[in-house]
């Protein structure tokens, strides 16, 4: 006896055109139509640049353009969990801005910002040490760690 999936695959072709014998088209089915505007959704975030979205933040009267994990994983190349990692890790310094704790979520948690100058920086020396290349080297076997605990109190107001 076939599966259900098995029985639909030769309608995989009239998936968005016209009832068999009919001039109505097909409706998509919700499941598709969510997938699609996902689908939408993705190709929109990725096609914009890592700093499209900056938030305003005023700290001692200086206005600075702050970014947060994702759009720094985004200029990294990276995924916000594997810089989570990072910082956990030790191989990154934690970030010195934080937006107020998030009703609802874990913990009191707010959310991790970065300025500018530091994003920028930290992909310089990312890449200076070929941790954005193809073939990656092991974090630990470059000085990407102590360069940017170096260059980090000079970064921190920026």
């Amino acid at each position: 006896m076939m599966s259900e999936p098995d029985l639909m695959t030769p309608f995989d072709t009239l998936k968005d055109e016209f009832y068999p014998g009919s001039k109505m088209l097909r409706r998509e089915s919700l499941e598709t139509v969510r997938e699609r505007k996902k689908d939408e959704r993705r190709q929109e975030l990725a096609d914009e640049s890592w700093d499209a979205h900056p938030k305003k933040k005023s700290y001692r009267g200086v206005e600075y353009e702050m970014f947060n994990i994702g759009a720094f994983g985004k200029a990294m190349g990276k995924s916000p969990v594997t810089l989570r990692a990072w910082i956990r890790k030790g191989w990154l310094p934690r970030n010195q801005f934080q937006d107020p704790p998030v009703i609802g979520s874990r913990g009191d948690a707010g959310r991790r910002l970065w300025t500018r100058a530091q994003i920028e920086r930290i992909v310089a020396i990312a890449r200076e040490e070929g941790l954005l290349e193809q073939s990656l080297p092991r974090i630990q076997q470059t000085n990407f760690t102590q360069r940017i605990t170096d260059e980090w109190k000079d970064l921190r107001w920026r």
